[in-house]
């Protein structure tokens, strides 16, 4: 080589170091320190875990979520059914009074005891008494709450013995063939007494 090519090499060998200097480009790193380097890291994850780490690019390294079950309350209970009020019975007239009448029907309706009456007149003495029925009208009244039913204890007997109104209503052999004593009060039966003669 000549003079001339030396300086010529040299030269160029300046202006490279010069773009190397402007640029802030390094000098590649050893690989064989790179390589050391992650070797030291890998074997320290290693030995804290006893397993290696799964590569980055591992498909199973990505967690999957475990599927959640959502298991519904218990049914809350249903609200309570009103139930309607019990009807009321329906009043016989107000302003009857005590009287004797033929007991011409019994009957249960809505929980409550009816009784129909057919209001009579006793007329005669005691010993040749009969009765009058000027008007067929009927009245039905509902036995009150604390009725007193009456039926003798025996026939012949003026003794009286409480009874049901199932019981008072067997009493009734057929319709209007009984003579019973109807106390009235507020629209209800108070008292059904039956008729006692000597």
């Amino acid at each position: 080589m000549n003079a001339h090519s030396t300086r010529t090499v040299f030269a160029a060998s300046i202006a490279l170091a010069a773009i190397v200097a402007t640029s802030g480009c390094a000098p590649p790193a050893n690989n064989s320190r790179t390589t050391e380097t992650s070797g030291s890291v890998e074997a320290s994850v290693a030995s804290t875990t006893g397993t290696m780490p799964p590569a980055a690019s591992d498909a199973s390294a990505v967690a999957t979520a475990a599927p959640v079950t959502i298991t519904p309350g218990p049914t809350p209970p249903p609200p309570p059914s009103q139930s309607k009020p019990a009807p009321k019975p329906k009043l016989g007239p107000k302003d009857a009074s005590v009287s004797w009448a033929y007991l011409k029907d019994m009957y249960k309706k809505d929980g409550y005891w009816y009784v129909v009456v057919d209001y009579i007149q006793v007329v005669g003495p005691e010993e040749t008494l009969h009765f009058v029925n000027e008007n067929p009208k009927l009245r039905v009244f509902p036995l009150s709450e604390g009725v007193k039913l009456q039926l003798l204890k025996d026939q012949g007997s003026p003794d009286y013995k409480s009874v049901s109104a199932a019981q008072f209503k067997a009493f009734q052999k057929k319709s209007g063939d009984e003579v019973v004593e109807v106390t009235p009060k507020g629209g209800y039966a108070v008292r059904l007494k039956e008729w006692w003669a000597p």
